[in-house]
């Protein structure tokens, strides 16, 4: 049975980090506005830490969630570092990159996780 007690603990904790990263973000950039602080946070969430959060879901039962966030940001970064390096020679403009790998990757971490969860239905009912 799927846990949605877990998920929503999970996306709580996600929640609680983006908010303390803000706060942090507005002490140490505390000369500039509030909204670029939360932009900056938003966009860093955006590009590394959900789609590294969605490719590692299929870890759930293996690792913690911030050992999940850790390893799935520094997977992300490397993965969107690459690719965006690779599409650029072959003349793929960076500025629409931004808006579309990140949502593929989260596509493809959740599609997995749902395989994953159908297979384990399945091996669970036999």
């Amino acid at each position: 049975m799927l846990n949605k007690n877990r998920y929503i603990k999970e996306v709580l904790a996600i929640g609680i980090l983006f908010v303390s990263l803000c706060i942090l973000f507005e002490i140490i950039f505390y000369k500039t506005d509030i909204s670029r602080n939360i932009y900056l946070v938003a966009s860093l969430f955006y590009i590394f830490i959900l789609p590294g959060y969605s490719i590692t879901l299929f870890l759930k039962d293996d690792y913690a969630l911030g050992e999940r966030i850790v390893i799935g940001s520094l997977f992300s970064a490397a993965i969107l570092g690459i690719l965006t390096y690779d599409f650029g020679v072959l003349g793929w403009h960076i500025k629409s990159q931004s808006w579309i790998l990140p949502p593929i990757f989260i596509m493809i971490g959740v599609g997995v996780n749902m395989i994953k969860f159908k297979q384990k239905q399945k091996k669970d009912v036999k």
